[in-house]
């Protein structure tokens, strides 16, 4: 079944050091959660949101000038 490769994108994302294999993984699970409800609840049952946050928290950066006015 398709949620068994949750924990190996989730792996991506909490230890790999490639920024690159950590967006595809992302890129990948963002995928998954816009098909159904059923798989947003996966994802949040097998702990998507922390790992989000730290790698967008971690690589995301806001100028002044993005900023909405």
């Amino acid at each position: 079944p398709w949620y068994l490769l949750l924990r190996y994108f989730l792996n991506f994302l909490l230890m790999c050091a490639l920024l690159g294999l950590q967006e595809q993984s992302s890129w990948c699970l963002g995928n998954l959660a816009g098909e159904s409800a059923e798989c947003r609840t996966q994802l949040r049952a097998n702990g998507i949101v922390r790992p989000l946050m730290t790698l967008l928290q971690q690589h995301v950066r806001v100028t002044p000038s993005q900023h909405a006015h």
